[in-house]
Parts: C-alpha cells; sequence; structure tokens
C-alpha cells in the first residue's frame, strides 16, 4: 500500500511539474506574440497617435515578459539582460514620437528590432 501511495504522489508530482513548465511556455510564447504584433503595428505607422499607441502596447508586453516566468530551458541573466536592453531603447523611442520625430523613432525601432534578434540568437529562440 505505501509503495503505490509512493509511485502515485511520483506520477502526480511529475505531472504538476510538466504542467507547470507547460504553462510558463505558453505564457511566455503567448507574451512573445503580443510583442510581435505590437511591433510591426509599429513599425508600419507613420501616424504619431497611432505610433505611440502600439509603442505603449508593445512596451505592455515586453514589461509582461520581464515578468512572466521563463521556461527553464532560457537562460535568465541573458533574457533579462535583453529585456533591459530593449526597454532602455524602448524609452529613446518614446521621447523621439513625444518630440514629433516619427522618421528619428522608426530608425530607432529598427535598431531595437535588431536587438530583439540579437538576443534570440544568443537564447537560441
Amino acid at each position: 500500500m505505501k509503495k503505490g501511495l509512493a509511485i502515485l504522489s511520483s506520477a502526480i508530482l511529475s505531472c504538476a511539474l510538466f504542467a507547470n513548465a507547460a504553462f510558463a511556455a505558453s505564457e511566455m510564447e503567448s507574451t512573445m506574440k503580443d510583442m510581435k504584433k505590437s511591433y510591426k503595428a509599429a513599425a508600419a505607422d507613420s501616424d504619431t497617435t497611432a505610433l505611440a499607441k502600439n509603442l505603449k502596447a508593445f512596451r505592455t508586453a515586453v514589461e509582461k515578459a520581464k515578468t512572466t516566468k521563463l521556461p527553464s530551458k532560457y537562460d535568465k541573466k541573458t533574457f533579462d539582460e535583453g529585456i533591459t536592453k530593449l526597454l532602455a531603447g524602448l524609452d529613446n523611442v518614446d521621447k523621439l514620437v513625444a518630440a514629433n520625430k516619427v522618421p528619428e523613432a522608426k530608425a530607432e525601432l529598427d535598431k531595437l528590432r535588431s536587438l530583439m534578434k540579437e538576443y534570440h540568437k544568443k537564447l537560441k529562440v
């Protein structure tokens, strides 16, 4: 009886750990899709108001990614470093948009795309 209970407990624990890992991956995947969608929308904008709106959505997604549980297969230090650089770059883009410097803001936004590609490569995403 004790042996059967131990096996059952192990099975339940394994399922819980697997479910937790799957949820973390699913949540991060959803957040990354939100980032991609809002980035693309911002990159396509030429109007200051629309650009500001989509940049806000992009920032919200980046900040959510920062607090979302990272799947264990990724290096947390590298991830955090990339997110910190992304948010700093986004601060620069926001300042340019606030100054109504759309072409300059879009150039900085392109730099953020390069930064995202760099960290995706580092994290092997």
